[in-house]
């Protein structure tokens, strides 16, 4: 049982689906009860032709008020389309020959946004990653695998028009901001495919704000008109009554404009007609019910003749719910105010319009101040009458001293401006900044600067196109899930593919909601320079903190990031590193080649050979050797050392194993059961006390532990006499008060003596 989507699928190529809101209602005798044919049947096939008729005028009339009203967009995107530049006009204003070329602002930030875009949504190993949802099984990772495997192959060997057609939707989203994918099931090829439909293609109702939601959409498909009798001899279209169209008649201006820039012409009037697919929801399952709900169908019209071709079902057969089946994606390079995205005609145009006209402003001044001009008395005669002078000529003239100065006067034209050329730099830089940003600002992230200022200036650089970047790596996955979905309707119940050396199989039940199909590429990142950037930061960070990071795996990032072939063939393998005597590791260490320590060498002997060799200067103490020598030979050291602890350890736990540690960053430590873990800790502290206790006192750690102890007396004697100061500084403080304190009494008896003095004398 299929779906009104998969009819759709069944369809043309060209064809699509396309929603409407009619209701119509369909009497019982006019037509046959729908509830008794099969769920892809052409119901225009058993339906009245004077209701056919209606329903197709209704439509086309309603596209028609749809086309009507988003006018004012395509006069604007026509216009944008003619300011790219690609032809250049013949311009006679403001004067005969005046400079007809354009700023290549508009069409540089679309062609780098292109070359951009599409390295990023389809490498070579193909676009498509999956990702399990829930808990991981092996039964899970390997459906996700062949999945993976399987749409790869599809996309780049199966589907050869699919980069094509997204590498043509990539450059014309950046310059009109919406671009629209349509998938779906190709009869005559037998297998899926993805189509590319031009935003001028594609009308959807007033008002709309998604697919999802709108009235209605309608796909506008040039069709030849043979093409359209084989669909009718197959009995996907029904049979209909062709007119002599003409062509010219439905072409719209941004149609006749796009010619216009590509350098074609249409020759094909008679032999072209316009094929309409709508979406709409009808009324057609219960005619006399007036509560009924209307439902999802397709309804295909030849516009010129206004006759229905096909309506079908456009649900799934299974569905109870009967929701509306999509099989459009919207790509957007900014999201607009409405429907239709903004594009760099819209962002940048402005900019671009003006910077056009300062260039031709420019070119004109530099052709006047170049080929100058003026006037000529009406009597002066030139020999053979031409007044362009060549470099090195002379010309004969009827005029002799101050006559020949008389008779010609050169008019003052001026060099071209230098304010005109800065503000033409002003404009190009403000329309170069919106649309490169992001590459001069990981271009400064240095690899030498430090690792928070690098991170810092590839946020701020890719704060736009990684917006722009993220809402195609959303709308690439849709498209991707409606082409797994269409693989798990069509596909046989196993399909095997080749691939190189090999021959795989995947099963039809593989896709489904247990694997979700994601883009591979990264929504946070949208270029090579800002991964590699990203990468080079990694690296940094593992490099001064190798204790927390994985250097190996930073380095095989770092490859990943610049495209090397096959990267772990370049990383070494230490499972593969020979066994070498002391020399012979300190001379592979002199080449550059790593070496490795093993758990039955002799470490005294190594670790001795090896600390000469680092300290002698002429070898590995060479200043020019030792910098980049010590980090290894400290690393191998240390294995040596933790060799030689843990065999010191073992003998002293009489011959108790201890698990043998891993130096290999790719190989997995042995694991104990907690049970046997914590008794082999209880042996291990008991080994270590012991061989503290058996270690005889250290020199150097003994007059170590007698001067702290001297140091430890020391202090605490100067602690006592700065106790004693304090106190006699407190003493000496509270006898200076008390002699304050008797001053002032002095002082204050002396007055009040002094103040009866006066006091008597006054009385007296």
């Amino acid at each position: 049982m299929v779906e009104v989507v998969e009819e759709i699928s069944v369809q043309l190529p060209g064809e699509d689906i396309l929603d409407t809101g009619v209701e119509v209602n369909i009497t019982e005798e006019e037509f046959v009860n729908p509830l008794d044919t099969d769920h892809l049947a052409n119901l225009a096939e058993g339906m009245n032709k004077d209701q056919l008729g209606l329903i197709a005028s209704e439509l086309i009339e309603k596209f028609e008020n749809d086309k009507t009203s988003r006018k004012q967009w395509e006069d604007q995107y026509s216009k944008g389309l003619k300011m790219l530049g690609i032809i250049t006009e013949d311009r006679n204003d403001p004067f005969p020959g005046a400079s007809g070329v354009h700023h290549p602002l508009m069409a540089e930030a679309a062609t780098q946004f292109q070359a951009r875009a599409i390295a990023e949504m389809f490498p070579p190993g193909g676009p498509v990653k999956t990702q399990i949802i829930g808990k991981q099984t092996d039964e899970k990772i390997k459906q996700a695998q062949r999945v993976q495997e399987y749409m790869n192959y599809q996309l780049t060997q199966e589907m050869p028009e699919y980069f094509n057609e997204l590498d043509q939707l990539l450059f014309y989203l950046a310059v009109s901001g919406s671009a629209f994918k349509k998938v779906y099931y190709d009869p005559t090829l037998e297998r899926v495919a993805s189509s590319f439909i031009p935003a001028e293609d594609f009308v959807i109702s007033y008002g709309s704000n998604d697919l999802e939601t709108a009235e209605r959409y309608t796909q506008v498909m040039k069709m030849n008109k043979n093409d359209l009798k084989k669909y009718i001899q197959t009995g996907f279209y029904r049979q209909i009554n062709m007119m002599e169209d003409n062509y010219n008649d439905e072409y719209s201006d941004v149609e006749k404009t796009i010619d216009r820039l590509e350098g074609v012409s249409n020759s094909m009037s008679s032999s072209v007609c316009t094929v309409l697919e709508i979406h709409a929801d009808f009324n057609i399952e219960n005619p006399d019910d007036d509560t009924a709900v209307a439902l999802p169908y397709i309804i295909t019209i030849e516009k010129q003749s206004q006759q229905v071709l096909a309506i079908r079902r456009n649900w799934k057969e299974d569905d109870e719910m009967k929701k509306k089946r999509t099989y459009f994606v919207h790509y957007k390079y900014l999201p607009g105010l409405g429907f239709y995205g903004f594009g760099l005609i819209h962002m940048i145009g402005g900019l671009q319009h003006a910077a056009t006209g300062a260039l031709r402003a420019l070119l004109d001044s530099a052709a006047f101040a170049n080929l100058n001009g003026g006037f000529k008395a009406k009597g002066a005669r030139i020999e053979g009458g031409d007044l362009t002078v060549s470099p090195g000529s002379w010309i004969e003239v009827e005029a002799y001293g101050d006559d020949l100065t008389k008779s010609f006067m050169q008019l003052p034209f001026k060099e071209p401006s230098p304010t005109l050329m800065q503000l033409l730099g002003i404009l190009t830089e403000s329309g170069r900044r919106f649309s490169s940003i992001a590459d001069a600002m990981v271009g400064d992230a240095a690899g030498t600067s430090p690792v928070g200022t690098t991170i810092a200036q590839i946020e701020q650089g890719s704060k736009i196109f990684s917006a722009i970047h993220k809402r195609l790596h959303h709308a690439q996955a849709r498209e991707l899930q409606l082409i797994g979905q269409l693989d798990g309707e069509y596909l046989p119940n196993d399909y095997p593919y080749e691939v190189v050396g090999d021959e795989l199989a995947v099963r039809r039940m593989d896709f489904d909601d247990r694997v979700d199909i994601i883009p591979v590429s990264d929504p946070n990142i949208f270029s090579q320079a800002q991964r590699i950037a990203l990468a080079q930061t990694t690296l940094q960070m593992a490099q001064q903190a190798p204790q927390f990071l994985d250097v190996k795996e930073a380095y095989k990032r770092l490859m990943t990031a610049l495209s090397l072939p096959e990267p772990d063939d370049l990383l070494i393998d230490e499972d593969d590193m020979p066994r070498r005597d002391p020399v012979s590791e300190n001379m592979a260490l002199l080449n550059g080649k790593p070496i490795k320590a093993f758990s039955d060498q002799n470490h005294d002997a190594h670790m001795a050979v090896h600390q000469q060799f680092i300290s002698d200067p002429r070898y590995g103490g060479r200043p020019e050797a030792r910098e980049a020598l010590i980090g290894p030979m400290l690393a191998h050291l240390g294995e040596h050392v933790a060799f030689q602890y843990r065999l010191q350890m073992q003998s002293m736990a009489q011959g108790a194993e201890f698990p043998l540690p891993s130096f290999d960053d790719g190989e997995e430590e042995q694991q104990l059961p907690p049970q046997v873990e914590n008794q082999l800790a209880a042996v291990q502290a008991q080994t270590a006390q012991a061989l503290a206790q058996s270690q005889p006192p250290n020199p150097e750690q003994v007059k170590q532990e007698q001067q702290n102890q001297k140091d430890q007396a020391e202090l605490q004697l100067k602690a006592k006499e700065m106790q004693i100061r304090e106190a006699r500084f407190a003493e000496g403080v509270k006898n200076n008060e008390r002699m304050q304190d008797r001053k002032d009494k002095e002082l204050q008896l002396k007055a009040v003596d002094q103040i009866s003095k006066t006091n008597e004398r006054k009385k007296k």
